[in-house]
Parts: structure tokens; sequence; C-alpha cells
């Protein structure tokens, strides 16, 4: 918050253009100096004469016509690099301002979104579940209700991912030890409850204390995703995910893998995946904010994530998402 702040305070100060003038000028101070000494070096040497003073050179009388277009010269060629440089740093601080401004644009949708939406939203969704559990209604009519409920948690869950990319986008996290087998037992434990009616078969080959990262929270929702999408997205009648973990060969990393049976990723939807701007088929699952969000995790503690086909050459028997986490020290 203390960052933010700091932020907002550096746009009012740059967000005039008159500030923005202001200190293009300033940055002319440097550049002046050198063009005003440069002319003053001309200027001493032909009045001062200083081949003469230094080398005993013979006396020369002070050519006024030559001395006049020297100087002019230089101005010239001063006004026209001090315009450059103007022009140049005009351009810098109109940068700086224009990003300030949607800096400050972000945190107010984020604001927007974390508080009135969500308050609006959680509103909405106590009035269903209140009228989903009236004893009168017919079961047709409570499936009905169950539609828009559902719809309700996944805008939520939805605002809770576009917080946390702006959180990770703007903000960085602090980092602390992290017992990757903690986060793993929490997780399987919450989808396996998410998903009572697939038989889900997660099986891992950590050990508590072993796989030890530098991390946050936020680890939380790597794996959590990843596991989501493996079993949502997977239409087999077991669900089927296996997560092994080896050190890398300069032994400074983890490596992390996460294979599923599900309907894998097609190559040219490989890289789409982790891209916010980009929307796939879902059929393929994990498209959107949820693996963009664990890109920007994974890579905010200094590690790489990318995702393979279970078997090598063929796509369509399941995903190997890999996770480089850097081990702690």
């Amino acid at each position: 918050m203390d960052r933010d702040r700091a932020m907002k305070e550096m746009c009012k100060k740059i967000d005039s253009s008159k500030e923005q003038k202001k200190k293009a000028l300033k940055g002319l101070l440097i550049p002046l100096s050198s063009f005003i000494a440069v002319m003053l070096v001309i200027f001493l040497d032909e009045v001062l004469d200083l081949p003469y003073v230094i080398f005993n050179a013979p006396d020369t009388p002070i050519n006024w016509v030559e001395l006049l277009m020297e100087e002019s010269l230089c101005v010239m060629v001063s006004i026209f690099f001090l315009i450059i440089f103007y022009k140049s740093n005009l351009r810098q601080y109109q940068s700086e301002a224009k990003l300030c401004k949607e800096h400050a644009r972000v945190l107010f949708l984020n604001d927007l979104m974390d508080h009135d939406i969500s308050n609006m939203i959680q509103i909405i969704f106590n009035y269903l579940v209140f009228l989903s559990k009236k004893s009168k209604l017919s079961n047709e009519f409570k499936k009905i209700i169950e539609i828009p409920l559902n719809q309700i948690k996944r805008v939520t869950k939805l605002i809770s991912n576009v917080r946390k990319l702006s959180s990770v986008s703007l903000k960085g996290e602090k980092t602390e030890k992290i017992d990757i087998y903690k986060t793993l037992i929490y997780v399987i434990d919450s989808i396996k409850s998410s998903f009572p009616d697939k038989e889900i078969d997660i099986k891992h080959n950590l050990s508590s204390g072993e796989v030890i990262i530098e991390g946050n929270e936020l680890m939380e929702d790597v794996i959590g995703n990843l596991l989501h999408n493996a079993v949502k997205f997977n239409q087999q009648k077991e669900v089927e995910v296996e997560i092994n973990h080896s050190l890398s060969k300069d032994k400074g990393c983890w490596k992390i893998e996460f294979k599923d049976n599900g309907p894998g990723i097609p190559d040219s939807m490989k890289e789409k995946i982790f891209d916010r701007l980009q929307r796939g088929d879902e059929s393929v699952g994990g498209t959107g904010l949820g693996l963009t969000l664990v890109k920007q995790i994974v890579e905010g503690y200094g590690g790489e994530i990318w995702v393979e086909d279970r078997i090598k050459g063929d796509s369509t028997k399941g995903s190997d998402f890999i996770v480089f986490l850097p081990k702690s020290n």
C-alpha cells in the first residue's frame, strides 16, 4: 500500500504538461553548460591567442569575422541539439505520465472490483443461497437456482485471479521458505472435496521437509490451478494425476512435473494457454487467467513453467506441466 501511495504522489507531480516541460528544460542544463564551455574556449582562443601565449608562436591580430562565424556556427549547432534533447526529455516525461495514469487506472479498477463489485456479488449470492434452502421450492426450481449460483462462484474466482494478477504485476511479493509437501496435501484435499462426483487418484513422491522453495501463499494458487485444470477438463472415468519431483542438473532448482490422463493440449495451444490475452477452446483445458496467474507467480519466484505431452508425440494422451522453482538455501 505504501508503494501505491508513493506511485500516486509521483503521478501527481508529473501529470501536468507544465510540469513535464519544466522537467524537460531542467534536463538541458548539462548539455547547455557543455555548449557554453565550448563557445567560451573558442572565444578565449581567438581573443587571447592561446598558441602565442603557450608556445610563443607569432602573434596574430584578432579575426573578428572568423570569430563571429565560429561562434554563430556553435550557437546554431547548440540550438539544434538542445531542441533534440528537449523533445527527447519531454517524450520521456510524457511516457512516464502516461504509465502513471495507466497504473492509477489499474489501481482504481482493482479497487472497484475488489470492493464494490465483490460486495454486490456477495449479496446476490447470499439471497440465492437463502432462496435455495426454502423447503417449499420444487426440486426443479432448486436446480435452476444452482445455475446462477455456479456462475457467481466462477465470477468470484475470476475476481480473485484478477486481484492476484494485479498484486503480482504491480507490487511484487515477499518470499519465505515454503514446504511444497504441506501445500500439496492441502490442495489435494481441497480438490477432492470440490469434485465429489469424480474418482480422483493423485499420486506423488514428495515427503515433508524435502522440497523447500522461496515463495509465499500464492504457491497454493500455482498447485491449485494446475490440479483443478487436470481434474475439471478430464472426461475419463478415473482422473489420474502423477506428481514427480527431482533436482535440476545444476541442483539450483526443483523440477516438479504434473502429469494427467486428460484430453491433452495441442501444440498450437501450448504457449497460448499461459497468455492472458489469448483464449482458446476450453475443451483442451486451462485457458484464461488461471494459467496466466500461475506463470506470473512462478516467474516472480525466478522459476519457469511450460507444458509438454505426457506421452511424447501424442497430445491426446494427457499433459505434463513442468515447473522449475529455485531451491531455498
